[in-house]
């Protein structure tokens, strides 16, 4: 006999943990990292419901609110479904399924259209228990969170508008048995730091692929006077090219400026490096 009750007992502690307890309905958002015009967003939404075995699972619903809207919603859970008489607001979920499986827990992701608008945008999600308990006047569980909408940077200026003096060269036999690439620029004038990274790659036949042989990246945080940096490799009978970049930033460290070069294929013919091929760079200003 008191087998049996334990047994039973066990049975009814089972049963009261697999079972979910009241009030236990939580929503949470999660945002993307630096949202910004001009791209989709992909918000995740996570929580726990209640909902029993003999309902039909739990539904949310979520919608966008833009910034500034006149006469916001503030949220309102009635909103979401009348959306199509409110075309301000982005729908994202209406009575989206997100517990069929009765496990009481759920995550969801959702990409959003483009957002063309910077801001304060509000996002609001509800869950309900689909058990008839829970309604849009009052919902198991809600959230709301305000997501600050930046404007998309735009790239930093062109090469055509680079504010420094620049050149760069790629040599076989300079020195000898190396091939040598180098840049440098002159941004006497400009406060900041300016970044040099070349680049030499070598072309592997077998493969017709451009491989990196050497590759060096400098900081100049004084920039009264040329900067430069060189490398070199070995010379062989191969075809080899460079990649420069140079990268302007003012004193609060965003860059102002960029520019790059991608030179043309310099063909070596054997060890000895007896070739040479060089690049023209913007020509110097008169004094």
């Amino acid at each position: 006999m008191r087998r049996f009750l334990v047994a039973m007992l066990g049975v009814l502690l089972v049963g009261a943990a697999a079972a979910p307890a009241a009030g236990t309905d939580s929503v949470r958002v999660r945002l993307p990292r630096h949202p910004h015009t001009g791209r989709a967003l992909r918000l995740t939404f996570t929580g726990t419901d209640s909902a029993p075995a003999s309902a039909l699972g739990a539904n949310i619903d979520a919608l966008l609110e833009p910034p500034k809207r006149a006469g916001g919603s503030s949220c309102r859970s009635d909103i979401a479904l009348t959306e199509q008489n409110h075309p301000g607001y982005i729908e994202l979920f209406l009575q989206h399924p997100v517990d069929p499986m009765h496990r009481h827990t759920f995550t969801v992701h959702v990409v959003t259209p483009r957002l063309g608008k910077a801001g304060r945008w509000l996002v609001c999600v509800w869950e309900y228990d689909n058990d008839g308990t829970s309604t849009t006047s009052d919902p198991a569980s809600h959230a709301f969170k305000r997501m600050i909408v930046t404007r998309r940077r735009h790239r930093a200026s062109s090469s055509g508008s680079f504010p420094c003096r620049w050149s760069w060269s790629l040599y076989d036999g300079m020195r000898k048995g190396l091939v040598t690439a180098g840049s440098n620029a002159d941004c006497s004038g400009q406060t900041g730091s300016l970044t040099l990274s070349d680049r030499l790659l070598r072309l592997d036949p077998a493969t017709n692929v451009w491989r990196t042989v050497k590759a060096k990246t400098k900081i100049f945080r004084h920039l009264n006077g040329r900067r430069f940096v060189e490398i070199a490799s070995p010379c062989a009978a191969a075809s080899f090219r460079g990649v420069f970049h140079w990268t302007l930033r003012n004193s609060a460290h965003r860059v102002t400026a960029r520019h790059q070069v991608k030179t043309k294929k310099l063909v070596v013919t054997s060890p000895n490096c007896v070739l040479m091929f060089s690049g023209p760079g913007t020509p110097l200003k008169p004094m």
